[in-house]
């Protein structure tokens, strides 16, 4: 414990650290705790393996980290966060700015200029593709009632050769649905000029018919 009153009322825990004036203070019998900066601190007594880092951060529950209090609206990882809640680097090999907004959606960096050795995709071959990728409905191992519906890493890495076979990019399935939804508007296209087509030959043979009526008609009234 570095500072005045940190830890103060701590009188039972042990491999805890704080650093700062009041970092610590509040709660007894807390253990493996981390309190750093201005009054740092948990905010439940007899936590475990927590973390409270800046002026005024205060942590709640064991196993959790906080980093800032509420009025801090930006984090950033090797580059500052600017107007963005968290941006990551500044290039490929720290993150090339990827950044969660400030209302709640994280942003991959996508610009041509940051990319580079493209390759054509064919469209049609990714739909059939699609159609063949297995979708289920599951939860994480250990979870309770947190359900989702997506396709396996391994089978995706599979037919698609992107990422790995543990992990799936929310990129890559927008890429692939992307192609999907082109192979969809292209096949769409085909059938809908082949239905006009169906149309007019349809019209001509209905105009043909209703000469062909006509022509019957008079000749019996001739008849």
């Amino acid at each position: 414990a570095l500072g005045r009153n940190a830890l103060y009322n701590v009188t039972t825990g042990s491999g805890n650290t704080a650093v700062g004036y009041l970092a610590g203070d509040s709660y007894a019998n807390a253990n493996n705790n981390t309190f750093i900066g201005y009054n740092a601190d948990a905010t439940v007594p007899g936590l475990t393996n927590s973390a409270a880092i800046g002026f005024n951060a205060a942590v709640s529950s064991s196993n959790n980290f906080v980093f800032g209090n509420s009025s801090v609206a930006g984090w950033g990882f090797g580059t500052a966060p600017g107007s963005e809640a968290i941006k990551v680097g500044t290039g490929p090999a720290n993150g090339n700015g990827a950044h969660l907004t400030l209302g709640g959606v994280w942003t991959d960096a996508s610009a041509r200029s940051k990319k580079e050795d493209f390759t054509e995709m064919n469209s049609e071959e990714t739909l059939s593709k699609i159609a063949q990728l297995p979708v289920t409905r599951w939860k994480y191992s250990g979870t309770e009632n947190e359900y989702h519906i997506g396709p396996m890493a391994d089978d995706f890495f599979r037919m698609f050769q992107v990422g790995d076979d543990q992990s799936i990019s929310a990129m890559d399935k927008t890429g692939v649905l992307f192609l999907g939804v082109q192979a969809l508007t292209i096949e769409n296209k085909k059938q809908d000029d082949l239905l006009k087509q169906q149309l007019e030959i349809i019209k001509r043979q209905n105009e043909r018919i209703e000469r062909l009526e006509c022509l019957v008609e008079e000749l019996r009234r001739k008849l």
